[in-house]
């Protein structure tokens, strides 16, 4: 995939990012990832380790992120969303693999211990705040691309937390028979305040929530590898990797219309 470089600065969708700046870091994140699935390989064939080991479970979520971070590194870039959108079913796979993987560590550890454990237990960690943000990262641009089957296959993948966390029941009201409205969430702060807009009758509140959420989101993302790249931008994407992302996606509008005001455009901004 090749950018337009002398029309690069108009089609970029962050200030920050230039071209030397998204060509080193995107591959320098190819690198990563390729190295990671090497890594695989020998860990699968390790006797003492082996699929479903949590050197495994760890090198696949590992691969996910990576790929996750290249398509919203190529949408920071400019890349156009007729070809970044068919790419979402690639990310979705590889989060699908680090489902299965988690499955296979599941029957181990249940071996292992003795202990009953659900086959189905989802990968991500939700009570992670960074595990919480992602999955609910990648399940809002699927959302915000159309792309149904991509969202039914995460839906799959977290069956596990169905009617244990308000926000992610909403996100996926639409795309499932038996939506649940709950208050309930893994993370009050700052998830509470866009809760709470799924429920406001009145628009120009529910607005109010959103904006105070945009506020209080990223100071509570402290911890994150790509935490600081805000205050040390040129160097954000060389240290971290993490583009400073804002889904915008007029063009991609929901497949079905809701009664709702709010949910068409509160998956931009998770």
């Amino acid at each position: 995939m090749e950018l337009d470089i002398k029309n690069f600065d108009n089609l970029r969708r962050q200030q920050f990012i230039y071209p030397s700046l998204y060509n080193s870091t995107r591959k320098n994140q190819f690198e990563l990832k390729y190295t990671e699935l090497e890594n695989i390989d020998v860990i699968i064939k390790n006797p003492s380790k082996g699929r479903g080991s949590q050197s495994h479970f760890y090198a696949q979520h590992f691969v996910y992120l990576e790929q996750l971070w290249i398509w919203m590194l190529d949408y920071t870039a400019g890349v156009d969303l007729d070809e970044l959108a068919p790419r979402v079913a690639e990310v979705v796979n590889i989060f699908s693999d680090w489902f299965e993987v988690n499955k296979l560590l599941t029957k181990r550890l249940a071996i292992e211990f003795g202990e009953e454990l659900d086959p189905n237990a989802a990968a991500p960690d939700f009570y992670n705040l960074l595990d919480y943000e992602d999955t609910l990262q990648l399940l809002g641009i699927a959302l915000l691309l159309r792309d149904e089957i991509s969202v039914l296959r995460i839906i799959e993948c977290l069956k596990f937390y169905r009617g244990s966390d308000g926000l992610f029941e909403q996100l996926i009201f639409d795309y499932v028979d038996d939506g649940k409205d709950s208050e309930q969430l893994f993370h009050d702060a700052p998830y509470r305040l866009l809760l709470q807009v799924f429920f406001e009758e009145d628009k120009t509140k529910g607005v109010e929530f959103l904006q105070e959420y945009l506020k209080s989101w990223y100071p509570y993302m402290e911890g994150a590898r790509w935490w600081g790249c805000l205050v040390f931008c040129v160097n954000a994407f060389l240290k971290c990797g993490h583009p400073l992302f804002k889904l915008n996606t007029e063009p991609y509008q929901r497949r079905s219309p809701v009664a709702d005001w709010h949910r068409p455009f509160l998956t931009n901004i998770l």
